[in-house]
C-alpha cells in the first residue's frame, strides 16, 4: 500500500457506504411491499424445489396449508364469498396406511398421504386452535391453490427492524 488514505478518500468512501445503505433499505422495503401485495412470496421462494412427498422428516415440524373459507356477514350468515388463508400448525402424526377415511369402513389413507395436525388459532376468522387430519398431496407442494402446503418458515423480516423502518 502506498501511504495512508487522505481525508478526501475517507469522505468518498463514507458517502458511498451511506448511498449503498440507503439503496439497500429502499430495496428491502420494496421487497416487503411486493410480498404483502401478493406479488411473489418469500415463503414460496425459500421452499425446496420440485415435488415433495410427506414423510417422517415432517413429524413435529410446522407447516402451512392454503385453505378456503366461506366469508360470513356480521350476523354469521354466509355471503357467498370465499377467502383463502395460509393456516399453520404442527405435524403430530403421519398416516401409516391404517387410518380410516371419514365415513368409510375399510378404505384408508395411503402411507404418507395425510397428517394429523395441531392447528394454530386464526383470530382473523374467530377460529380457535384445533386438531385434525389433512391430506397433503405431493402434487400440491409449494403451490398457490387450495390444499397447497409447505414448511412454515416463520415471520419474514426482510432484514428490516420493523414495519416503520426508515
Amino acid at each position: 500500500m502506498l501511504g495512508t488514505a487522505t481525508n478526501q478518500l475517507k469522505q468518498l468512501v463514507a458517502k458511498h457506504e451511506a448511498t449503498t445503505d440507503k439503496f439497500e433499505l429502499i430495496a428491502r422495503k420494496e421487497w416487503r411491499g411486493r410480498n404483502e401485495r401478493g406479488e411473489g412470496s418469500v415463503h414460496e421462494t425459500c421452499q425446496m424445489i420440485g415435488k415433495r412427498k410427506l414423510d417422517a422428516s415432517f413429524k413435529k415440524t410446522r407447516i402451512e396449508v392454503l385453505v378456503e373459507f366461506d366469508v360470513e356477514d356480521e350476523g354469521g350468515s354466509p355471503t357467498g364469498k370465499k377467502v383463502t388463508h395460509w393456516c399453520g400448525g404442527v405435524v403430530d402424526k403421519i398416516s401409516d396406511g391404517t387410518w380410516l377415511l371419514p365415513n368409510a369402513r375399510t378404505k384408508c389413507y395411503k402411507v404418507n398421504e395425510a397428517a394429523h395436525i395441531l392447528w394454530d388459532a386464526i383470530p382473523r376468522i374467530n377460529m380457535p386452535a384445533c386438531e385434525g387430519v389433512q391430506v397433503l398431496l405431493e402434487s400440491k407442494w409449494n403451490k398457490n391453490c387450495e390444499g397447497a402446503w409447505r414448511r412454515d418458515l416463520g415471520k419474514e423480516t426482510f432484514g428490516l427492524k420493523d414495519k416503520n423502518d426508515v
